[in-house]
């Protein structure tokens, strides 16, 4: 079945049954477009239709787009697939020194580096710029060695994108413009929120975690543009799709050659078998932003994405010539794949199998363990009161790659900070510990959050934000203390014929105890300093009730009293 009407009926019918707000939907058979049409609405509260111009956001399909780009310059002999990045990046650096050295483009864009996702890095509103990104690699944990298994990783694709920009005179979004956009004729087609609302024709984001479709609040300017920052409509994916097919641009060029396609559609990495692993469908690997798969006897190259209340997939068979787009305002939902192989049972001539009831069902029991398993963590918690008051957790904690995170009390819970996230929270799980939320929009699961402590205080917090490493740990910074606080504490103080003396430097404490030679202080708050580098050394200012330095107690050396006049 291949009448267009009744791909039509079957677009809606599968629509309706994940509850999906909106589609744009392309469906190209023997190398020509058999459909390319909106589905549904782009935005439920206004009741805006969905149209063939409507902007979506394509989510991780954007990799292929950046794989391709790279392509471009590997046939200008620019770059070469299996060469060390660090060739055309000298700077490049990763936490393993093996690492460093060796990987290659080839090993970025198909998720083999031993670098796990670490996505919270970029996650939220105020987000590193790429080349950012790439230089905080090197504080980043690995969990496997290079090129023995495939985990995938948004990051590598940023650093991707970044390289093809330097390669060619500018940045990935200039690039990719000039050599892939303005070729296929992709005028609306443009990258990260902002942009894409610029336009006015786009559709607004769904989750149905709470039952029912509900818009899911902005974040940022969406994903880091290599990796999942792309905006696009039917109408510009099918020029996309034709052109992966070999299918000639109007100028009568073609936009990637034949070694390119192989390249990029040819497997790279071996997969692992997921639970999401479907009937009939057998992995053959990982190319370079696409998944390759014997399908019922027929080779297909795809690559799906998820964001924030969107979701897609581009489907491709290349032999047959046949391919199909499916973007949709809603979040995780099993229609990105459901919908594909119903299309590609028919247009391939096979018996079509259930894949709309066979995926509603695996993604319902999916979301609903997610949530049942969220709330049994809820309801599991000892609970049992902080070993400390609050505002002794208070204080900024940092990481050389994932930033800043705040932590101040409100009244009798601590609020967090970081990356300016308006959704997030802290729940009290038991002593020390909390569970770090995300919010409902973007599935509330519970990451652990534990505050580590020092030999008298507290050290750091650890984070579980990437499952597949130890916990991130964030450094405690000391606090910002302002001259007149600092100025109270300069003085001579003594201890029978010994002294202790303390001075202001460059806006900080130094100490020279018994003669010693002056050293730098770390301030753990307004009274009590570190010395860096000597564990169990430490420098305490005892205050009397009117604010002054009552007496100085030293750390293992003794107590000192301030010397008057």
């Amino acid at each position: 079945m291949t009448d267009v009407q009744q791909l039509r009926d079957l677009i809606e019918q599968e629509r309706e049954r994940f509850g999906v707000a909106g589609l744009s939907v392309v469906v190209v058979r023997n190398r020509e477009v058999l459909l390319s049409e909106g589905f549904g609405s782009r935005n439920l509260e206004k009741d805006e239709p969905a149209t063939p111009e409507t902007l979506f956001a394509i989510a991780s399909d954007s990799k292929a787009f950046t794989a391709a780009l790279c392509a471009t310059f590997v046939d200008e002999g620019k770059l070469e697939w299996d060469a060390p990045i660090r060739d055309v990046l000298p700077w490049f650096r990763m936490q393993d020194p093996h690492a460093t050295e060796l990987v290659s483009m080839r090993d970025l864009l198909a998720h083999r580096t031993g670098l796990p996702r670490h996505d919270a890095l970029w996650f939220g509103t105020k987000t590193p710029p790429s080349e950012e990104v790439v230089r905080r690699l090197r504080h980043l944990q690995p969990s496997t060695p290079l090129r023995q298994t495939w985990q995938y990783n948004n990051l590598c694709y940023t650093t991707a994108g970044y390289i093809a920009g330097v390669l060619g005179g500018s940045d990935w979004e200039a690039t990719l413009q000039a050599r892939l956009f303005d070729r296929l004729g992709m005028k609306r087609t443009t990258n990260g929120r902002r942009s894409a609302h610029a336009s006015g024709d786009y559709a607004t984001p769904y989750t149905d975690l709470t039952g029912e479709n509900v818009a899911v609040p902005d974040l940022g300017d969406g994903s880091h543009g290599p990796a999942g920052g792309i905006w696009s409509n039917a109408e510009e994916m099918a020029s996309w799709v034709l052109a992966r097919l070999e299918v000639p641009l109007p100028d009568g060029t073609k936009l990637l050659t034949g070694n390119a396609l192989r390249e990029l559609h040819s497997p790279a990495m071996v997969k692992p078998p997921t639970p999401l692993d479907l009937p009939g469908m057998h992995s053959l690997g990982y190319g370079l932003a696409a998944s390759v798969e014997s399908y019922r006897g027929h080779r297909l190259v795809h690559h799906g994405g998820n964001l924030h209340g969107f979701c897609s997939d581009v489907y491709l068979a290349p032999e047959a010539g046949h391919a199909v787009v499916v973007l949709a305002n809603a979040h995780s939902s099993g229609i990105r794949t459901s919908l594909p192989l119903d299309i590609f049972d028919r247009l391939l001539g096979l018996e079509p199998e259930p894949w709309g009831a066979r995926l509603f069902e695996l993604m319902s029991a999916f979301k609903g363990g997610m949530r049942a398993a969220s709330a049994h963590n809820a309801t599991a918690a000892a609970g049992r009161p902080p070993s400390r008051p609050l505002q002794e957790f208070a204080g900024t904690y940092t990481h050389p790659a994932y930033d800043e995170f705040v932590v101040r009390v409100d009244g009798d819970v601590l609020v967090p900070e970081w990356h300016g996230l308006d959704t997030i929270e802290l729940r009290h799980r038991d002593r020390d510990s909390w569970d770090l939320l995300l919010g409902s929009h973007y599935e509330d699961t519970a990451m652990p959050f534990v505050f580590r402590p020092a030999y008298d205080g507290i050290a750091g917090i650890e984070i579980g934000l990437e499952p597949a490493v130890d916990p991130i740990f964030f450094a405690r910074q000391p606090p910002q203390l302002d001259k007149a606080e600092l100025d109270r504490l300069a003085g001579t103080y003594e201890m029978g014929p010994l002294t202790a003396v303390v001075t202001v430097v460059d806006g900080a404490l130094q100490a020279a105890v018994a003669g010693g030679k002056p050293v730098a202080l770390t301030a753990r708050d307004a009274t009590h300093f570190d010395v860096p580098g000597q564990s169990g050394t430490r420098l305490d200012f005892v205050l009397a009730a009117d604010g002054s330095v009552e007496k100085l107690v030293v750390q293992p050396a003794g107590v000192f009293t301030p010397v008057v006049g």
